[in-house]
């Protein structure tokens, strides 16, 4: 009797027998289903009997045999596929697993080996996409780190030059009385113009601020510093949420303390001012200038140098001066004898000539510097003196309370 084979899909992953492993039945893979072969009669629709089992030595007869059941009916025309039987597990032969080196993933809708791959490609495969997901992690910190620094150049919040057009927005008659928390230099740092009395706009989000302080003789120095720390706050607050001065401050060039540089600028601004200065003018003697400061300079005229050293340059017109770190501008023709010109005090109080660490002034210490006078002590004074003002600048400063001394 002849006996066609059908495949029947085992369902449990339990250990194959040794049996059938020289048969030549097929092998599928290993993949949690096993298919197992089940004998079929030639004559479909005809269930075997046990005299057919008895006769016929092709269909096994040891214990794991198919049983006798009947067999569903099936088609004898070649277009209608043969129909795997379920079976109950305890009925079938086991079938040896094919070689694990030779395993290959099944498609996951037909269960047939998808692309021919071995488990050995599927790993390396595994292994390069976690490592591009690792490279796709660390590309992400960098692009944001260059986002940051894309939104800074992008925004011109290190224009140096749009700072001080923020600067000189901030005149006397607009912004007057204000501590140094809020000074212009401040105000402009965060991206604040100055467009009416006490009023700031922000020309990148138009939000406006108004920042009246009370008047010291109609309140408590409580209410005043109350006020104030508001005020402070809404340098960042202030700005509308997708502003790029909501989180940005500008940054003031870090200016390094070489003798030979400071010389050089401290030259070229003599050379602008000296010949604009009037015969009638006259200077107010600065104390921390000397004798042996002035004797660098090779006997040129004093005025001019003691105007140049406390950072005093021509302002292009007339007889104006101006410093280029406050944007203070004044005429020198009305300080005569009468009134003499303070070549510190005509700064505003705010200038960065003025930063200082615990006693030296940043003019100072520029002077000393020139002059040869214990620049091992003071080499590094403004490097320090800069990154304290930015600290407090960003951070505040909690062991200071607020005064209400004001700047011009």
């Amino acid at each position: 009797m002849n006996v066609d084979s059908v495949y029947v899909r085992r369902q449990r992953n339990e250990p194959d027998s040794d049996e059938d492993s020289d048969s030549g039945i097929p092998q599928e893979p290993n993949t949690g289903e096993r298919f197992y072969v089940v004998p079929m009669l030639d004559e479909p629709g005809t269930p075997p009997g046990p005299e057919s089992h008895s006769s016929d030595s092709s269909i096994p007869q040891e214990p794991g045999s198919v049983p006798n059941f009947d067999m569903p009916d099936v088609d004898d025309s070649p277009s209608v596929p043969d129909v795997p039987v379920s079976v109950p597990d305890h009925h079938i032969e086991p079938v040896q697993d094919a070689p694990s080196s030779s395993r290959q993933m099944p498609s996951a809708s037909s269960g047939e080996p998808s692309n021919n791959l071995t488990w050995e490609d599927r790993k390396r495969k595994a292994a390069g996409l976690l490592e591009s997901v690792k490279n796709l992690f660390a590309e992400a910190k960098k692009a944001k780190l260059a986002e940051e620094v894309g939104r800074r150049e992008v925004g011109n919040v290190d224009s140096t030059e749009n700072y001080i057009e923020r600067l000189v927005s901030f005149t006397v008659g607009k912004w007057r009385g204000k501590p140094h928390d809020i000074s212009p230099r401040v105000c402009a740092s965060h991206g604040w113009y100055c467009s009416e009395m006490d009023m700031l706009t922000c020309h990148d989000c138009d939000a406006y601020l108004h920042t009246p302080l009370p008047m010291m003789s109609s309140t408590t120095l409580t209410a005043y510093n109350k006020s104030l720390k508001k005020y402070v706050e809404l340098m960042d607050a202030g700005h509308r949420s997708r502003c790029i001065w909501k989180t940005s401050t500008y940054r003031e060039p870090l200016e390094e303390v070489d003798p030979d540089k400071i010389m050089k600028n401290i030259i070229a601004r003599y050379s602008s001012i000296e010949s604009i200065i009037p015969k009638e003018f006259t200077l107010k003697p600065v104390p921390d200038i000397t004798g042996e400061h002035l004797k660098k300079f090779n006997g040129k005229n004093a005025d001019a140098v003691t105007l140049a050293i406390c950072g005093w340059e021509f302002a292009g017109t007339g007889d104006q001066i101006k410093c280029n770190k406050c944007q203070r501008v004044t005429s020198l023709f009305i300080f005569t004898a009468v009134k003499p010109f303070d070549p510190l005090a005509q700064h505003f109080q705010w200038c960065p000539i003025f930063d200082h660490g615990k006693h030296h002034d940043k003019w100072r210490e520029d002077l000393e510097s020139v002059a040869g006078l214990k620049p091992e002590a003071r080499s590094n004074l403004s490097s320090v003196m800069h990154i304290k003002m930015r600290m407090k600048e960003a951070f505040g400063d909690s062991s200071r309370t607020s005064q209400p001394s004001t700047s011009k």
